[in-house]
Formats: structure tokens, C-alpha cells, sequence
């Protein structure tokens, strides 16, 4: 509406009229721009939406891809390195010097020093079979004389027969008294399945092969079958594993009693019953890396991921729990009796999808920062130091940068969308940071989880290949010979021996003797 401001008119009516007018005017006006601005408000927080979307979708395919073609570790590349290298250098060397104080070496060769390859000779322990190469004529080719042997020479090579079977016979003596008739017959140890057909090195293989090989019953009855023809029956080699289960209980109050745990959990595809699919169960695994005793690692079945399953199992323990953000481990954490020691590297894969994923620098800084605090640590490694030294390490090179790590986080935190990947790693960190710098605290504590992932290795291995345990009962045969297969590879047991003995004797061992069978206890017998 255009108004001539010269001639506005003088009735009082009709002016009123003007002015409404105009505020309709306006009223419709203000609503279309409110009405404009609400639509690009939308398409804006449509657009952040969307972004945010595009990113977590480009982490995850970045994930996947990486598990599928590209390679494992976590390291960062030497272009990215190269940012902060002549920092980490100077860390590195003042910490090196420590040490070199510290504990004086008399070896100056470099830790990773290549030398050329060189054919090595077959093991001493290994029985020689000898095959000999006469000449088929001993005239002389020259001459035509006798040849007369002067030496030989000696070629070795290593070889190998496939494994055989064989039947052990069981002759028990029977005698007769001559004047009363009394007849008396000698005894036979008792075996692992009493009146059953398989003997304690054939147990021992068949769970070595399934437990520590990965080879599935089923496969090894077929190979058993087509290439020995001997025929194995699956269902009888679950009753030895009860026999062992005596073993692994005595083994958990052992675990207690360390001041250090580390722990984890993974999960195990369970069968239902009749149906053809499949629920999933968990194993947890409890890990001693033998800082403060022998090391031992003990596996617990749970049908869940209840919290139920870690606090019945851990029950009263006290001490430090190096472990991930699960939830379940709070109600330990609020007794006072448990400190939580969370996993640097954990928080690092984060990030190091992040970087993968969308190039962020950001989240490369942060790795940078990371892997100062894993320079010291690799140092310390190599340097073979006691808990002193690592603690005081620690303390006056790692406790510096874990300081500055802190607000520069915090800093960063603010400048970010709360629900974007990269808040949330970071979010991750600053919301568990006692628990992440407990480690400089002890030097028995470690900076990550590994050991614990590390034991969960072969079970992720193995599920692969007899994808799933039967039953509830299953798992919980699982757990026990994970148990003590993994305790025995700690231990530079090999697995196969130790099974074979303590199949062969623990139906006859008296039950208050148990813990001599634990594999860090254990001393074959002749």
C-alpha cells in the first residue's frame, strides 16, 4: 500500500482504517520472513544432519574396508609422524639415557639389527634316521683301480611322518590261591572315560587340535575317518572335560589374589535347541600377565552380557581392573576395593578410524599426542626396565604430556558438534580421565588392554572356523579347556603334553592335591 504522506486524510475513521491496514500489512509480512527463516533453520539442521550422517557413514565404511583389505595395526604413517618427530626424538633419547643409568647395558648391538639368513640345522632333540648312497661302481673312472673310501659327507634334512594311530592293550594279571580258590586280579589306573574307547593322548589331540589348532570335531572325524579309517564318535570327548573343570576353579582364587586383573569379553554364537539359529552367549576371560605372579588366564561363560556375570566371578576382589567402558564394572568401581584402569589403545582406534575415514587433522593430532605416550612406553619395553624405573619414567615424562593432553581436549571438546564422531571419542577420554591416568601411578599397571584382547585372539579364531557352541554347556566346556590351554601357552607349556598327563592321572589324583595340575604348578610325570 503506497500513501501520499502530504495529503493524509483528516477523519479520524478513516485514518483508523489506514493504520489497521497497515499493521495487516505488516503482521503478513513479519509471519512470511518467520515462516522463511524457520524453512532455511530446517535446512540448515537438515544439512548438519546430513553431514553428520555422511561422516559416521564414511568411518564405518572406512572400518569395514579396513577390515577386509586393509591391514591391522594402528600406526600412525611417517609423513603423519613427522609433524612432532624431533619432539618424540628428544623424549625418547633423555628417556633412553635414564634407563641407560639406570641399568647399565654391555650389549651395544642394535635391538633390530638385520643379519643376512643362514640354512639352519634340524633341532638337536630330534631322532636321526640315516640313509646311505654307496657308488654303484668303486673302480677308479681314471685309472681303473680300486676305490678306497676316504670319508663321507653329511647332508641332514628335516622331515616329517604323518601321526598314527595305535591300540594300547590293558593285560591284567589274574591269580589263584591253590588251597582256598581265592582269585586275584592286578589293577589298571582309571581312565579318562572309564570303559570308553579313546585313551588320554587321543583326548589330548582332539582338544588341542579344536582348542588351540581351531580344527572342528567334525573336520577331525572326517580326517580320522578317510585317512585312518578309524571311526570317532564327538559325543564321548565332552566327558573328559568335567575331569578338568577342578582344575580351572582352583586356578581362580589364584587370579584373586593378584593386585592387577585384566579383563574383556567377546562374544560366542550359541545354538538353539530345534531351530536351526542361533543367540549369542559371552565368554569373559580374566587375565594375570605375570607381573605379579605366574601368569594365568581363566575363561567364564555367561549365556548373557548381564553385569551379573563379572561381579559373581570377581566377587570380593581388590586391586586394579584394567578394562574397557562397559557399564557392569561400575557397581565394583563404587566399593572403593576396585580402581579401573581404562585402555589407551581402545581410545586410540577411535580416532585412528576417524583419520582413516575423513583425513582429520584434528583427530591426527590426537594420535600424535597418543603415540608420544606409547614412545616411552616402547622405550621402556625395549629396555627391559624393573616397576621402579617404569614408574619413575612415568612419572617425569608421561605425567607432563598426559597434563597438557587434558585441557587442549577440553578445548577442543567445545568447538565441536556433541554428535559428531569425533566429540564422542574425545568425550570418551575426558569423561574416564582418572581412570586414564592410573597407569603412571604403578609400574605394574599397563597403558592398554592388549594382554586382554591378546587372549581373546584364539577364541575370534576359532569361532570362525566351528562357528558356534552347541549349547550353554558347550560354552561352558569351551571356558575350560580355553582356560587352561591359553594358561599353558603363558607358561611355554606345550598344551598337547600337559593334557596327556593330566588326563591320564586326575580321575585317580586326590581332590585337595588339585592345584599341582594348575599348568604353572604342574611337574610331569616320568
Amino acid at each position: 500500500m503506497r500513501i501520499d504522506l502530504n495529503n493524509l486524510p483528516t477523519d479520524i475513521a478513516l485514518l483508523q482504517r489506514l493504520v489497521r491496514d497497515l499493521n495487516d500489512e505488516v503482521q503478513t509480512k513479519s509471519q512470511a520472513v518467520h515462516a522463511e527463516q524457520q524453512i532455511v533453520h530446517a535446512q540448515k539442521n537438515e544439512i548438519k544432519t546430513n553431514s553428520l550422517r555422511i561422516e559416521k557413514l564414511e568411518i564405518e565404511l572406512a572400518r569395514l574396508r579396513g577390515y577386509r583389505f586393509g591391514q591391522s595395526s594402528e600406526k600412525l604413517s611417517a609423513d603423519q609422524l613427522s609433524l612432532w618427530q624431533s619432539d618424540v626424538e628428544e623424549d625418547i633419547a633423555e628417556t633412553q639415557s635414564e634407563l641407560a643409568s639406570c641399568h647399565p647395558s654391555t650389549n651395544d648391538a642394535p635391538l633390530d639389527a638385520k643379519h643376512s639368513p643362514k640354512r639352519q640345522r634340524p633341532p638337536e632333540h630330534l631322532p636321526r634316521e640315516t640313509q646311505e648312497y654307496d657308488l654303484a661302481d668303486c673302480d677308479c673312472p681314471d685309472c681303473g683301480q680300486t676305490l678306497h673310501k676316504i670319508g663321507e659327507e653329511t647332508i641332514e634334512q628335516l622331515d616329517y611322518r604323518p601321526a598314527s594311530f595305535y591300540v594300547r592293550r590293558h593285560v591284567k594279571n589274574k591269580y589263584a590261591c591253590r588251597q582256598c580258590e581265592t582269585v586275584t586280579t592286578a589293577t589298571m589306573p582309571s581312565q579318562p572315560i572309564e570303559k570308553g574307547l579313546p585313551g588320554a593322548g587321543l583326548l589330548a589331540q582332539v582338544l588341542t587340535s579344536k582348542y588351540c589348532d581351531h580344527l572342528p570335531l567334525y573336520r577331525q572325524a572326517q580326517i580320522y575317518q578317510q585317512r585312518h579309517d578309524v571311526p570317532l564318535h564327538r559325543s564321548t570327548l565332552g566327558r573328559s572335560v568335567w575331569l578338568l573343570q577342578s582344575i580351572v576353579t582352583a586356578m581362580r582364587p589364584d587370579l584373586l589374589k593378584q593386585p592387577k586383573l585384566h579383563t574383556d569379553d567377546t562374544p560366542v554364537p550359541v545354538l538353539l535347541p530345534g531351530r536351526g539359529k542361533t543367540r549369542q552367549g559371552r565368554l569373559w576371560v580374566y587375565l594375570s600377565d605375570g607381573n605379579t605372579g605366574p601368569p594365568s588366564v581363566v575363561y567364564d561363560y555367561m549365556p548373557t552380557r548381564s553385569q551379573k556375570g563379572p561381579l559373581a566371578w570377581l566377587g570380593d576382589y581388590q586391586g586394579y581392573l584394567q578394562a574397557d567402558a562397559y557399564p557392569g564394572y561400575e557397581a565394583l568401581y563404587k566399593t572403593g576395593c576396585v580402581q579401573g584402569v581404562a585402555c589407551w589403545a581402545h581410545a586410540r582406534r577411535q580416532f585412528t578410524d576417524i583419520e582413516k575415514a575423513v583425513g582429520s587433522p584434528l583427530a591426527r593430532e590426537v594420535l600424535l599426542r597418543i603415540g608420544k605416550l606409547y614412545d616411552i612406553e616402547r622405550t621402556l619395553r625395549e629396555q627391559h626396565a624393573d616397576i621402579e624405573t617404569i614408574h619413575q619414567v612415568r612419572q617425569t615424562k608421561s605425567v607432563p604430556v598426559l597434563a597438557e593432553f587434558k585441557p587442549w581436549l577440553d578445548q577442543q571438546l567445545l568447538r565441536l558438534s556433541s554428535k559428531s564422531k569425533l566429540a564422542k571419542a574425545i568425550a570418551y577420554i575426558t569423561k574416564r580421565w582418572a581412570s586414564f591416568t592410573r597407569y603412571t601411578q604403578d609400574g605394574h599397571l599397563s597403558i592398554d588392554n592388549n594382554a586382554a584382547e591378546r587372549a581373546i585372539r584364539p577364541l575370534a579364531l576359532g569361532r570362525k572356523n566351528w562357528m558356534f557352541a552347541g549349547s550353554d554347556l558347550g560354552g561352558q566346556r569351551a571356558a575350560t579347556i580355553y582356560s587352561l590351554i591359553e594358561t599353558c601357552k603363558l607358561n611355554n607349556i606345550n598344551p598337547y603334553h600337559y593334557l596327556q598327563d593330566v588326563l591320564s592321572r586326575i580321575a585317580d589324583h586326590p581332590n585337595h592335591q588339585i592345584e599341582e595340575l594348575i599348568p604353572y604348578n604342574w611337574q610331569p610325570t616320568q
